[in-house]
């Protein structure tokens, strides 16, 4: 047997890893908030294939030529960071390592794709930047960047990272190298994670009144906060588990990062409430003797997000609508399909609106662009970049090509391919095509075959018996990989594995596979996704989400509730039930009507005569619904009307296991 290319000795190698332990992530709303793991010890280490190694090799040939323009970029204005690079908790708790992860100088290893490489590379410099006169990024402490804005008495903070840890951290830098000013202004670009989660952090350390520190954010924020992580958040925090790789190690054989930071702080996340909403663009705020000007940007990196520019500094923010990569108009981990039509258009109708008065472009994540041509360049080639994406997409739509078929006929034009901001490290240009694919056409392609297809357990079980059985599989993957084919080989032994989840050689090769696939990528999120699941099939580590629903909950709208118990109802437990509850909150003064009727469950305004009323602690209520507590929220005598109603009521929605599989099958158990 080949030693170096057998699927089954390289995962003889990866079997080993099992005595190596890894810890689950922790996820906050959306799978944020990652914890990575130590490095393995060198001898668990599973090395490049040869097929891996020149695929990585042949990368470093068809680069374009790197120019010192990115690596000055990432330096400039470089003030300082903390003399001690580990942030910790309260209880001494590890949340961040400012320490650089990659060494100074030397080659990639054969296990990092080159081009990914170089991107960890500029990524790996935490601390204290200024970016134009008066603005200032703390960059590295966490997954996104805190822009920091000198007004005439504090601080101005834009996007305050995503842990109260991190943070606070990062306004301790501030104040240590700039001046010990107050808060006098937090925004929000838009509702993911890794921009608010710290902003009450930074408002518990503003020292003045929270009353009197504005907390700007786009109009619908709350909504699509509420809308994109309660009712689905427990199958995109699973998924988002592969997409950051919180199971792997950080290494060259592991986890390098996602593309747009070198990974996510874990910690506590503390949203501080906007005071403000932007409701158009153009709209201008003054905050602190600082002119902000603001473009809003719907439907595009998030539901609700907005630029912001700085015409006193000729500052353009653009938020996440650009990054020194191209971004995902679909996350693997899930979302509503972005439309890069609109992400396209903002773009350039930022470029008309600011840019002949813009010298520098600073991100929500990555380094700034410094410079009025290299600005102007910048947005340009981001706006031409998605607009490309969904032209052309569309004219191969339209000659009745496939979504898989497109993927492979939709190539950047020469001027974009040579930027090295437009390459693949986050977003992928197949997956964004399948997404435009997918916003206009749906998931179906046309093909009759694929109408009502069979689920996949039974089209594996089909598949294998077709080829000759499990072991004329696992020989003819074993062949595919023996020659560097891994996605062929992967093709053959995922239909061997979802209907044989309990086959150990099938996984183990399987995972072989998705390993060397994890080492040639230039996305590191693919290169996340592959590596974790090799996990998953090795040790069964589906991963663990810390639930953060409901503290989530506990300060949204009671439309959130309803929307999330509406997708928990188990139609099975309810049957013909149909009522209306009141549920009143004595220490909120408020209630809430809900009703049942056909298995669905709605919001009732208080107009509704209810057919029973159960007085309860809101905060119990949900951490025994959303939670899936013990002990019943419900006390014999806070109830009017009906009991064995509002008992009932309390059973119709189960709470979801948060660790199923994502690489076999989940319709029988898997043996240990």
């Amino acid at each position: 047997m080949r030693c170096e290319n057998s699927i089954y000795v390289i995962s003889r190698r990866s079997c080993r890893r099992a005595a190596t332990s890894f810890v689950a992530a922790s996820v906050l709303a959306l799978g944020l908030g990652l914890l990575q793991t130590s490095a393995l010890a060198d001898d668990n280490r599973v090395p490049a294939s040869t097929a891996t190694r020149e695929a990585n090799r042949a990368v470093t040939a068809s680069l374009p030529p790197d120019t010192s323009e990115d690596k000055a970029n990432v330096t400039r204005g470089f003030i300082g960071t903390l003399a001690d690079p580990r942030i910790v908790n309260a209880g001494g708790h590890l949340i961040w390592d400012l320490s650089p992860k990659l060494p100074d100088a030397g080659s990639p290893p054969d296990t990092v794709n080159p081009s990914l490489w170089r991107q960890v590379k500029l990524l790996d410099h935490a601390g204290l930047f200024q970016a134009a006169d008066g603005v200032y990024q703390v960059r590295g402490f966490d997954a996104a960047n805190m822009t920091v804005i000198r007004g005439d008495t504090g601080y101005i903070l834009i996007d305050p990272l995503g842990v109260v840890e991190t943070a606070q951290a990062a306004l301790r830098l501030v104040r240590e190298r700039l001046g010990d000013r107050p808060v006098s202004g937090i925004i929000y670009t838009h509702p993911h994670p890794d921009h608010y989660g710290g902003g009450g952090g930074v408002l518990a350390q503003a020292q003045r009144p929270a009353a009197n520190v504005p907390v700007l954010a786009p109009t619908g924020f709350t909504q699509a906060l509420f809308s994109e992580q309660v009712m689905t958040g427990n199958v995109i925090g699973r998924r988002a588990i592969f997409q950051f790789g919180s199971t792997l190690p950080w290494s060259p054989e592991g986890t390098m990062g996602i593309g747009v930071a070198n990974g996510f702080a874990r910690g506590t996340l503390a949203l501080a409430p906007p005071t403000r909403f932007i409701n158009r663009t153009g709209e201008v705020v003054r905050i602190d003797g600082v002119d902000l000007e603001f473009q809003l940007t719907p439907g595009t990196e998030a539901e609700a997000e907005m630029n912001i520019f700085l015409p006193q500094k000729r500052v353009l923010c653009l938020a996440e609508n650009a990054n020194q990569t191209l971004h995902n108009l679909l996350p693997v981990r899930g979302a509503p399909v972005r439309s890069a039509r609109a992400w396209s258009g903002f773009l350039e109708e930022a470029l008309h609106r600011y840019g002949d008065r813009t010298d520098v472009v600073i991100l929500s994540h990555t380094w700034p662009v410094f410079g009025a041509k290299a600005a102007r360049r910048f947005i340009e080639n981001q706006s031409d970049l998605y607009g490309f994406l969904h032209d052309q997409t569309i004219r191969w739509m339209n000659a009745g090509l496939t979504p898989n078929e497109i993927a492979q006929h939709v190539i950047l034009p020469p001027a974009l391919r040579s930027d090295w901001s437009t390459r693949s490290y986050y977003g992928s240009l197949s997956f964004n095509v399948r997404a435009i694919y997918q916003q206009y056409l749906g998931w179906y392609d046309g093909n009759p075959a694929h109408l009502d297809p069979l689920p996949p357990q039974a089209l594996g079980a089909k598949y294998v018996a077709a080829i000759g059985g499990a072991e004329r599989v696992l020989a003819l993957a074993d062949a595919a990989h023996a020659s560097g084919d891994d996605r062929w080989a992967i093709e053959l032994l995922n239909r061997l594995v979802v209907s044989e989840p309990g086959n150990v050689q099938a996984r183990t090769a399987l995972a072989a596979a998705y390993t060397q696939l994890g080492y040639r990528q230039e996305n590191s999120i693919w290169r996340n996704v592959y590596l974790s699941a090799a996990d998953e099939l090795l040790h069964d580590s589906a991963g663990n989400r810390l639930n953060q629903t409901t503290r989530l909950l506990k300060a949204g709208p009671d439309s959130a509730i309803a929307d999330l118990l509406a997708v928990r109802l188990d139609p099975d437990k309810a049957g013909d039930l149909a009522l209306t509850i009141r549920l009143s909150f004595p220490a909120e003064a408020r209630a809430m009507t809900l009703s049942v009727r056909n298995a669905v469950l709605r919001l009732e305004d208080s107009s509704q005569k209810p057919d029973v009323t159960v007085t309860v602690d809101r905060t119990e209520m949900l951490q025994y619904l959303v939670d899936g507590g013990s002990k019943s929220p419900i006390e014999p005598n806070a109830i009017s009307g009906d009991a064995t109603l509002a008992t009932r009521f309390f059973t119709l929605f189960p709470v979801p296991k948060s660790s199923f599989a994502l690489t076999r099958s989940n319709d029988k158990p898997i043996s240990p």
